[in-house]
C-alpha cells in the first residue's frame, strides 16, 4: 500500500481497497448458514431484556466476571499501542514504506498466534497465558515509551515489533478467554455471553481512547 501510495496517490489506493473490501463482502455472502437454536426473544424489547439479564448474571458469575473484565481492559491496552503506530512512525521520521512493514508485521503476528492459540494454552496453561500477556503488555509499554523519546525510525519499527508481539499474545489470550468462558456457560447462553464479553471489549477501548485524547 505505502507503495501505490507513493506512485499511483491516493485515488487508486482508496479505488482498490474498495474492490478489496466488495470482494470479501461478496465472499462472506457464499458462506453457509451454521446451524442455530430458535432464539427464545421474540420481539425487539424481549430481545434486549434478554441481553440486559445475560450481561447482568455474566457479570454476578464468579468463575468468569474477572475473565471478561480483564480481557476487556488488555484489548482497549493494545487497541491503544496500535493507535500510535502511525503517530510514533511520523514522530520518528519514518518513510513510508515502514508505515506498510509496521502493519503487515501486526498482521502476520497476530494471525500466527490465533492459529497457534490451542498450543500456546496447552504449552503455557490459560492462567500462565494470562501472566504472560500482562508481562508483555507492560513491556510493550516500555517499548513504545522508548521509542518516543529516541524518535530513530529503526528504534521505533524494532519497538513496534515488540509490542506486535505483546498485542499478538493478547489476542491468543482472548481466544483462549472464549473458550474459558464457554466451560463455565450454559449452552444457550454462550452466544449471548460472547456478545457480552465483546461488547464490554469496545467499550472500555472506546473510553480509553476517548480518554487518551485529552
Amino acid at each position: 500500500s505505502a507503495v501505490l501510495y507513493k506512485y499511483y496517490g491516493t485515488v487508486v489506493l482508496l479505488s482498490l481497497e474498495f474492490c478489496l473490501t466488495l470482494i470479501s463482502i461478496i465472499l462472506l455472502t457464499t458462506l453457509p448458514n451454521p446451524p442455530s437454536a430458535r432464539p427464545h426473544a421474540i420481539t425487539l424489547k424481549e430481545k434486549f431484556v434478554e441481553i440486559k439479564d445475560t450481561a447482568v448474571a455474566t457479570l454476578r458469575n464468579n468463575n468468569i466476571n474477572i475473565y471478561i473484565i480483564y480481557s476487556a481492559l488488555l484489548f482497549s491496552t493494545t487497541s491503544l499501542f496500535c493507535w500510535c503506530f502511525q503517530p510514533l512512525l511520523k514522530m520518528s521520521a519514518a518513510p513510508i514504506l515502514m508505515f506498510s512493514v509496521v502493519a503487515v508485521m501486526n498482521h502476520a503476528l497476530r494471525a500466527g498466534f490465533s492459529f497457534y492459540v490451542n498450543k500456546l494454552k496447552n504449552f503455557f496453561g490459560f492462567n500462565r497465558l494470562l501472566v504472560i500477556t500482562t508481562f508483555l503488555c507492560m513491556y510493550s509499554f516500555a517499548c513504545m515509551i522508548l521509542s518516543f523519546y529516541f524518535k530513530l525510525p529503526y528504534v521505533a519499527c524494532l519497538s513496534l515489533f515488540f509490542v506486535c508481539i505483546g498485542i499478538g499474545f493478547q489476542l491468543a489470550f482472548a481466544i483462549a478467554n472464549i473458550n474459558n468462558i464457554h466451560n463455565f456457560a450454559l449452552e444457550e447462553t454462550r452466544a449471548t455471553i460472547s456478545s457480552v464479553n465483546n461488547m464490554l471489549q469496545q467499550t472500555i477501548s472506546g473510553l480509553s481512547l476517548i480518554c487518551f485524547k485529552f
